[in-house]
């Protein structure tokens, strides 16, 4: 999942840029996460943790602070680094059900080292979220 998280970031890379279609003629999976991303965003409740995910995989390397106040510039309160990490989870959860992706264990982790802006702590987690 965390491949098909990031090729969308590539191509959606706007923190925002919601309605725009991607920029090279990309394949479902960019799509389907898109539309996955669109429907969160359409329920009640959904526009904030479908900005948290744009805002995690646009802003990947970034502290969570910095994605905090991307968030606010944006008119999006989010609290805390814990209060974002819940949203970027709900959002995940979303995103893999959409696309029919099981959620492993151990995301719960990974979760929160992304959430710092911390790269994955070891290659078998990255294993775990990389698609087969």
């Amino acid at each position: 999942m965390e491949v098909r998280l990031r090729k969308w970031a590539a191509e959606y890379h706007l923190l925002g840029d919601a309605d725009s279609a991607p920029a090279s003629s990309a394949c479902s999976v960019i799509l389907g996460v898109q539309e996955a991303v669109l429907a969160l965003e359409m329920q009640p409740h959904g526009t904030l943790p479908g900005m948290v995910l744009r805002c995690q995989y646009t802003l990947r390397n970034q502290p969570v602070s910095i994605k905090l106040r991307k968030l606010r510039t944006a008119g999006f309160q989010v609290s805390n680094a814990s209060r974002y990490s819940q949203l970027l989870r709900d959002a995940r959860i979303h995103v893999a059900a959409w696309l029919h992706i099981p959620m492993h264990g151990d995301t719960e982790e990974v979760l929160g080292a992304l959430a710092k802006g911390s790269s994955l702590a070891s290659s078998s987690q990255t294993a775990e979220l990389i698609d087969a």
